[in-house]
């Protein structure tokens, strides 16, 4: 079992049943849940491709069985028994914290910035196809209704273990950033508190029709590996369905330390010449979390996670997982002043590997002394599947920006590359848009929304299928938002949605797709397939220019229109 959920268990007996609102409250602060009766929400997980655990092992603990997914199973767990539980499990299952809160945050901006709003004023508003927000709670729906910010009606999917509404406005504003974009699709919305329900909520999209989800929440420790870990796997079910999956590049590029370990004559390890301590000044009431795991392609190894007191004399906290490839807790600044805490990593035993070391804190700008941008993607950004894409941050008020413009993305907005060299992320959109229910809605949890929903509304004025709408958007960032270096960077990806202005009966012409053989699906490959196809009083947009033969000039009013580059039409 994990060790922070040891010592939750400590706590309790410490503490005893009068002194429960204390207990949950501290809890709280380590980002641990207890509710009323005492039961903590944890996940057991066991192999990967073995059943989960089996439900009379849990009842004989006291612990209820909420629901499975794959080897996964979510339970509510007696805070006073987590330690008889873990004990119960079959060989190769691990008890853990179900939760942690780690929303990629802290009307209407990213339709202008991204040209939607040229869509939805002539009628392409996302109808006809069907969405998804996965997050941690929507509380304020109801507000944002009335606001005409959100979607009339929409399926509540609740597979946590309180109300659907939840605690936090997050996934709220998650809705209202998308319904700027796409007032006219159908949605779904999914509260979820761990692993195994967001898998479960993935599983309930793909059954019922779901053409864009979207994921504002990060995942830690999920492998060191491209594709490797649940939270990918649920992502990567969601592409193969032809779902477009877009999620939260992170908010971790200040928070974040990837690199070799180099221990010292005590395997302390040393961030920086011979520094064993990663500095870190809390604000009053912040509220962090840690996470640490380790390539283990080098060879076994197990690392122990210490957060230390400004002098380094004493550990706060710690987390000293036997047998697992990873460590993590979650610490709680309930001062009134600023908070000096020192992060170390001590190697226990096995080989020197690499290290990726994270911080989720509830503000975006409390860096480490020691941090780097490179690598600090989250999972599941880090799946290849290329349905799959990885959305970081701008500011709304710099889209405009001009092509190559540097030092555009958010200071926070997590960089790639992923550990496996991948590039990431795939796109950039607006963040610090308006919405109801928290005013100023940032991170890269804004950003994802804004994307999601200007890629739903260019669905909707098309017969594109998933692989041509996710070509098209790419390429359009490409054309007008390629800050950074040229090109697909780690940065931006190949730059920031936008769409080109919209106009009725447009058809797309563009041969580097290969449509050869002329279906409604993708962008047609000659200029006739397009002539043909295009209503009278339409447009044929053409996509990066290029040369086409066009004999059917002048049979029918249509406007042609070349988007990025200037396209030559030749007579035969």
């Amino acid at each position: 079992m994990q060790t922070i959920l040891y010592e939750a268990e400590l706590l309790a007996r410490e503490l005893g049943p009068a002194r429960r609102a204390e207990l949950r409250l501290e809890l709280r602060r380590r980002q641990t849940s207890l509710d009323d009766e005492g039961l903590v929400h944890v996940e057991v997980v066991g192999p990967r491709g073995e059943p989960p655990v089996p439900e009379e092992v849990l009842l004989e603990s006291g612990a209820t069985l909420r629901g499975t997914w794959r080897h996964r199973a979510d339970v509510l767990a007696p805070v006073e028994r987590l330690t008889e539980l873990a004990q119960r499990l079959p060989r190769g299952h691990f008890l853990m914290r179900a939760h942690v809160d780690t929303h990629d945050q802290v009307g209407g901006e990213g339709a202008a910035a991204t040209s939607t709003d040229t869509y939805i004023a002539q009628g392409a508003s996302g109808a006809g196809l069907t969405v998804a927000i996965i997050d941690g709670g929507f509380q304020g729906i109801a507000d944002a209704q009335a606001a005409g910010d959100a979607p009339a009606s929409y399926h509540a999917g609740n597979f946590s273990s309180g109300s659907f509404l939840g605690t936090t406005n997050h996934g709220t504003a998650c809705v209202e950033a998308f319904f700027d974009h796409a007032p006219g699709a159908t949605y779904r919305l999914y509260h979820v508190d761990g692993l195994t329900q967001f898998g479960q909520a993935v599983d309930d999209a793909i059954a019922n029709g779901v053409n864009v989800i979207s994921h504002s929440l990060s995942r830690y420790n999920q492998g060191w590996a491209d594709n490797s870990g649940d939270a990918c796997a649920a992502a990567n079910d969601a592409a193969d369905a032809g779902i477009l999956f877009f999620t939260s590049a992170g908010n971790r590029a200040l928070q974040h330390w990837r690199g070799q370990f180099s221990g010292d004559t005590n395997n302390w390890h040393r961030w920086s010449g011979t520094d064993i301590t990663n500095g870190i000044t809390l604000t009053p009431g912040a509220s962090v979390s840690f996470y640490l795991q380790w390539d283990t392609s080098v060879g076994s190894a197990n690392y122990n996670l210490y957060l230390y007191n400004a002098a380094g004399t004493s550990f706060v906290a710690s987390s000293t997982n036997s047998g697992q490839n990873f460590e993590e807790f979650s610490y709680y600044n309930g001062s009134s002043n600023d908070l000096v805490v020192q992060l170390a990593v001590q190697r226990a035993s096995g080989a020197s590997a690499p290290l990726q070391v994270f911080m989720h804190a509830n503000s975006l700008l409390i860096p480490f002394e020691y941090h780097m941008t490179a690598g600090s993607i989250t999972s599941p950004s880090n799946s290849t599947r290329a349905n799959v894409i990885s959305v970081g941050a701008v500011n709304w008020e710099d889209y405009d920006a001009a092509e190559g413009a540097a030092d555009v993305a958010t200071v926070y907005s997590s960089r790639g590359p992923t550990n496996g060299g991948g590039i990431r992320p795939r796109l950039a959109g607006p963040t610090n848009t308006t919405t109801t229910v928290t005013g100023t809605f940032n991170g890269t949890s804004c950003a994802t929304p804004n994307a999601a929903g200007a890629a739903t509304t260019f669905w909707s004025s098309t017969y594109f299928n998933t692989s041509a709408v996710r070509g098209v958007l790419f390429e359009k960032a490409g054309l007008w938002k390629d800050w950074g270096s040229p090109g697909e960077d780690s940065v931006y990806g190949h730059g920031g949605v936008v769409l080109a202005p919209h106009a009725w009966g447009t058809v797309w012409l563009a041969s580097q797709f290969g449509n050869v053989l002329n279906a409604p699906s993708a962008p047609y490959y000659p200029f006739a397939a397009a002539w043909n196809n295009a209503p009278a009083g339409g447009r044929i947009a053409i996509l990066s220019g290029g040369t086409y033969t066009a004999a059917e000039l002048g049979s029918k009013a249509v406007t042609v229109e070349s988007f990025g580059a200037d396209a030559t039409l030749n007579s035969p």
